[in-house]
């Protein structure tokens, strides 16, 4: 026998409940429960087997109806029904595709919902793979039912009646506005204490909170989803990117004395002075009457900085505003002065625990310090290992932690950090960060700073060669580049080459760029100056035992040698700058009956070289 276990109604300006079996609120939205308050585990209604839905789950498919179902006959009492003119089926089918579109249309949400054609039932005894929609007579003459199964400890959605009276009443606008409300109920989400008609008040000057479908109120005929309704189908349906995209604050509510308060409606306020999301104190861990607390807790936020509310639900100020039956409303607490709590700061991916909230009190939350560091998601990270590397103070603010967010919030003072980080991904590591300079609060970062000659003075056809300092003030890489160099010259790292220089006046142009795209110039000035040559002849003697002799002129006006060879004759004439040098001849010998090679001078002389000379050695 399958159990039936709520009946919602819809009207043009009132939305009712009657609930038939335990529910409670999460957040403002309420999964259902069976009799006794044993948790309904939330399941794919597709498939109706009570699996974990994900991102890769069939849509929930809708099928339009074309028997008129009446309510006698849902739970298979009855057998009477009879087929729908085609007036109401044409539109019927048009509205359903508008309505899934709109619970279909929630980023945050794994769950889609499509309409998938149409059918012939008269009964809704057996458990389905699909929710008919259908029109028919209600209870009471309600504008809207829905209704489910409970099965293994699952919410198992069947169908949605529309009153076929109110259909033909009423106009397209309203008929979406319950079939979208009804959706809501077959995806598990209950009415919201997060109402839309708020009473104006001075403090924060808000009307309403965008229209809710699923929230208590008058006006909802306007078709918007509100901020409630998608962090409510996110939490019970998250995409990938809802756990760290979403943020939430929890916390108890008591009264003066510490007591705990059930019941008060606690709200969040965003910086629009908008009621984004909204829940029953006391719901959250609700077993049964006997235990009643006011811990409450306000999921799928966005990021950033709210003011939380708490007042009981007939409060003038802060009500609601049809004030319908509440779930254990015969328990709740009125009359409690409402209290409020600023500068709530919620993050993605974490709970902000702002501890009680003590009836009367009206006081910010103290903000915290620091900085966040965000470093992900990555797509099926387990857990991160992350390291942290203070450039300034060098040392490791974080080094080696294994997190399972995939961001952290620090103390630590404003400045540059070098960071890793590395995600655990089906027993692999993947690199989410590596060696990557960030920037922590608000610090003004220089540009690289370049040391260099402003001028160079050197001959033509001397080998050129000098280096040049560059560093940078965060402690960033630097990458150096050259303009303006002339064909020949090479940059080493921090240092210029030149084998063969030609004469000529040069201005090389030098270049840093840091890992902050921050640049830098420094130019060298390089003369090259001609040289003036002179002809140098020097002659020393042959003995019987010579094999080779190594000649060189070293320059002691350019510190380097103009002349360094290896060679058989006992003669060398070359072509050289005019100048200071030290000349000389290594004669190398190999005598009989010695097995090395004998080295021995045959003279070095220092000269000056201003004309030409010869030079006769030993």
């Amino acid at each position: 026998m399958v159990a039936r276990i709520g009946i919602y109604m819809v009207t043009v300006y009132l939305s009712i409940v009657w609930v038939l079996v335990a529910s409670r609120p999460v957040m403002g939205y309420e999964p259902f429960l069976q009799e006794g308050y044993g948790e309904i585990r939330l399941g794919s209604p597709i498939d109706q087997v009570g699996g974990e839905r994900s991102e890769t789950s069939p849509p929930v498919e809708l099928r339009v109806n074309l028997l008129r179902v009446d309510d006698i006959n849902l739970d298979g009492q009855g057998e009477s029904s009879s087929e729908l003119p085609s007036a109401d089926k044409t539109r019927l089918a048009r509205l359903v595709g508008d309505a899934a579109r709109f619970w279909d249309q929630v980023p945050s949400a794994s769950i889609r919902v499509q309409v998938g054609g149409q059918e012939r039932s008269s009964t809704y005894r057996n458990l389905r793979s699909t929710i008919l929609v259908t029109l028919g007579s209600t209870p009471s003459g309600v504008g809207g039912v829905s209704w489910g199964a409970a099965s293994s400890g699952q919410h198992l959605p069947l169908g949605i009646l529309i009153n076929i009276d109110y259909f033909r009443a009423v106009p397209d606008a309203t008929i979406l506005s319950t079939i979208v409300h009804e959706i809501g109920h077959s995806l598990s989400l209950h009415h919201s204490s997060c109402d839309r008609n708020l009473t104006q008040n001075i403090r924060f000057g808000f009307t309403d909170s965008i229209g809710a479908f699923m929230s208590y109120g008058r006006n909802s005929t306007q078709a918007v989803l509100h901020t409630d309704d998608i962090a409510g189908i996110s939490h019970l349906y998250p995409a990938l990117s809802a756990a760290t995209g979403f943020g939430s604050v929890e916390g108890e509510l008591v009264d003066a004395a510490g007591a705990a308060i059930f019941g008060g409606n606690v709200f969040a306020v965003d910086s629009n002075n908008r009621v984004v999301a909204a829940r029953l104190s006391g719901m959250s861990q609700f077993q049964n009457l006997n235990e009643l607390d006011g811990r409450f807790r306000l999921e799928g936020l966005l990021p950033g900085t709210y003011t939380i509310v708490a007042a009981p639900v007939d409060d003038p100020t802060y009500r609601i505003g049809s004030l319908p039956r509440l779930p254990f409303d015969s328990s709740h607490r009125l009359g409690f002065a409402p209290t409020i709590l600023g500068q709530v700061v919620v993050r993605g991916g974490q709970t902000n625990d702002v501890g009680r909230l003590v009836e009367g009190e009206d006081r910010n939350q103290t903000l915290p310090t620091g900085h966040e560091w965000i470093y992900g998601p990555y797509p099926g990270a387990s857990f991160y290992v992350a390291y942290l590397y203070d450039q300034k103070n060098s040392q490791w603010v974080v080094r080696g932690a294994r997190v399972t967010e995939h961001r952290m919030h620090l103390d630590i003072e404003d400045g540059f950090y070098r960071a890793w980080v590395y995600a655990r991904v089906n027993n692999s590591w993947k690199v989410v960060m590596w060696d990557i300079l960030l920037t922590f609060g608000n610090v003004q970062a220089a540009p690289p700073i370049i040391q260099v000659p402003a001028t160079i003075d050197v001959w033509a056809g001397d080998r050129f060669w000098t280096q040049f300092a560059v560093d940078d003030p965060q402690g960033s890489r630097v990458q150096v580049y050259m303009t303006g160099a002339p064909a020949g010259m090479r940059l080493f790292s921090r240092s210029l080459y030149w084998a063969q220089p030609v004469a000529g006046s040069y201005d090389i142009r030098i270049l840093a760029t840091n890992e902050l795209n921050q640049q830098s110039t420094a130019t060298i000035r390089l003369n090259v100056r001609a040289a003036e040559t002179v002809v140098f002849d020097m002659n020393w003697s042959r003995q019987v035992n010579d094999v080779y002799y190594l000649s060189f002129l070293y320059s002691l006006d350019r510190g380097t040698y103009a002349h360094l060879a290896a060679q058989t004759e006992n003669r060398l004439v070359v072509d050289v700058i005019k100048g200071r040098y030290v000349v000389g001849v290594l004669r190398i010998q190999r005598r009989p009956g010695y097995d090395r090679a004998q080295y021995q001078w045959v003279a070095h002389r220092r000269i000056n070289l201003d004309s030409g000379t010869t030079l006769d050695l030993p």
